[in-house]
């Protein structure tokens, strides 16, 4: 809005002016009542991002079961190879 009120009148497009006229009469009748769609869209852009978070994070601990699992077995060879014939512990 500010970029808005600097320009002249005759730069703006007819919505601009209206606006600009507005805010200028001390108008607000034009603003929303207590509703943003920037703001709604921003809310629903953060619960998408925390789904996704979430889902991230399900992948990364079912990835780090995988993991330990996988070392598990690879300590358990390891051992067998440095130490044949012996129980595992």
């Amino acid at each position: 809005m500010q970029t808005m009120q600097k320009r002249k009148k005759s730069e703006l497009t007819p919505l601009e002016a209206s606006v600009k006229d507005r805010i200028h009469n001390g108008d607000t009748s034009w603003l929303p009542d207590g509703r943003s769609s920037l703001l709604e869209s921003e809310a629903t852009s953060a619960e998408t991002g925390m789904e996704m978070l979430h889902t991230s994070l399900q992948n990364i601990q079912v990835q780090h079961d995988q993991l330990k699992e996988e070392l598990k077995e690879d300590l358990r060879r390891i051992r067998e190879e440095l130490n044949p014939g012996k129980s595992p512990r």
